[in-house]
């Protein structure tokens, strides 16, 4: 694993762990055209994605690894019946592993209809500041 893959996820886990538990706004539906917060979810990673890409090859700086980072949000989805994690991360343009990982989700064939997940607007891997024995 590169370096400055291993720091990008140390400081996701710094960052991340305090908000989990933070009111984030609400994505209704998976349609732009319906809902103003997936929109702006989509924008966001549209923008974002391509520099963290960038970022990843090595070819970025520090300060950049800040702004990326202040450019961190989140929002919560309602897992809706007949969805699975395959399903939503699709719907999202987002990978599995950024929403297993910031959701504990070990298995994401089984989602309850009605559980809450946070949606990063940028992919990562989230780690707890917490160590599971």
């Amino acid at each position: 694993m590169k370096v400055s893959i291993k720091i990008l996820i140390m400081l996701l886990i710094f960052f991340v762990s305090p908000l989990l538990f933070a009111q984030y706004p609400e994505i209704e539906q998976t349609d732009i055209f319906r809902d103003e917060n997936f929109k702006e979810l989509q924008q966001d990673i549209q923008r974002l994605y391509p520099r963290l890409i960038h970022w990843e090859n090595g070819q970025q700086t520090e300060e950049l690894t800040e702004e990326l980072l202040s450019n961190l949000k989140f929002y919560q989805y309602t897992v809706k019946e007949g969805e699975d994690l395959f399903i939503i991360a699709a719907d999202m343009v987002l990978n599995i592993d950024s929403l297993s990982s910031l959701n504990g989700i070990e298995n994401p064939l089984f989602l309850q209809t009605g559980t809450v997940l946070i949606i990063p607007n940028m992919p990562g891997i989230y780690l707890s500041k917490e160590i599971r024995n």
